[in-house]
């Protein structure tokens, strides 16, 4: 992944998911490569804080693919 696809997905909706049944509606607030995996930086849109995940972890929704 190239840094201009790392930045189509910046400010897009997306899905969050646990090891278990945690599931999180989230907005990607940045994205970058690190040691060759993809990481982006998530945070709720309900609550506070932000996190760095792996983007295997992050699925976008439909709702922002239609908006792009």
């Amino acid at each position: 992944m190239n840094t201009r696809e790392l930045m189509k997905v910046i400010g897009q909706q997306a899905v969050l998911t646990g090891r278990t049944e945690f599931v999180v509606v989230v907005r990607i607030v940045d994205a970058k490569m690190s040691y060759g995996r993809v990481l982006y930086q998530v945070t709720p849109l309900q609550g506070e804080g932000s996190i760095w995940v792996a983007a295997n972890r992050v699925t976008l929704s439909q709702e922002s693919e239609v908006q792009s």
